[in-house]
């Protein structure tokens, strides 16, 4: 490696360096001289940027900018179909919401129709009892009702039932002696009623009074 006209001559030499790090050229400088034994040695650190990672981070800024243009505008379209879904699911629910409402409303109607209208005040009740001349007690017999329950009637502390109100109605419509034979009937019913149970009580009485003996 020695020169024999003594001219100055210059090496690139590669470093093999570890991972991740840059590699650098040594410029090795030696100059020699037939006429002296001096040896002048001269090394200079130029550092190389990494190609290779260049190269890739090049190519990794390239393929994100492709692949968020081309999803940018799937993700646009999902969000607006999202918003439409929402929104349809929307309109059903108020769909169903009046329909409902609808369908409650025209079956109130059907039985409101199909049944009688009977009319019905608290001043009636009170003036067609006084008219039969009945007590509370007589008149609430042929209703089927309490006379608890025709004193609410008549002071409007309270409101009939469907089927009370009809009972109503068929005695209200009645003739006077129609209503009188009725409630004859009634009574000849609780007295008939009273004297069959009148045996049976006699006998509980004479049993308890022979086992006291």
């Amino acid at each position: 490696m020695l020169a024999a006209d003594g001219a100055e001559r210059t090496e690139f030499l590669q470093r093999v360096v570890p991972p991740r790090a840059h590699p650098k050229i040594y410029t090795r400088t030696i100059i020699l001289r037939n006429d002296a034994s001096a040896f002048v040695k001269h090394d200079m650190e130029v550092p190389v940027p990494n190609f290779a990672g260049v190269l890739k981070g090049e190519i990794r800024r390239l393929a994100r900018k492709e692949v968020k243009a081309t999803v940018m505008p799937l993700r646009k379209l999902v969000t607006t179909l999202r918003r439409r879904v929402a929104e349809q699911r929307k309109l059903v629910s108020e769909l169903e919401r009046a329909a409902k409402r609808a369908g409650g409303g025209t079956r109130a109607a059907t039985v409101a129709e199909s049944e009688p209208q009977v009319r019905f005040s608290a001043q009636w009740v009170k003036s067609h009892r006084k008219k039969l001349g009945m007590s509370r007690r007589v008149y609430a017999k042929l209703v089927g009702v309490s006379a608890q329950s025709i004193f609410g009637w008549e002071t409007g502390r309270t409101r009939p039932r469907r089927t009370a109100l009809e009972s109503w109605r068929r005695i209200r419509t009645m003739g006077k002696r129609e209503v009188k034979a009725l409630a004859g009937a009634v009574k000849m019913g609780r007295r008939g009623r009273a004297a069959s149970d009148r045996p049976g009580r006699l006998a509980v009485g004479r049993r308890r009074a022979a086992k006291k003996k």
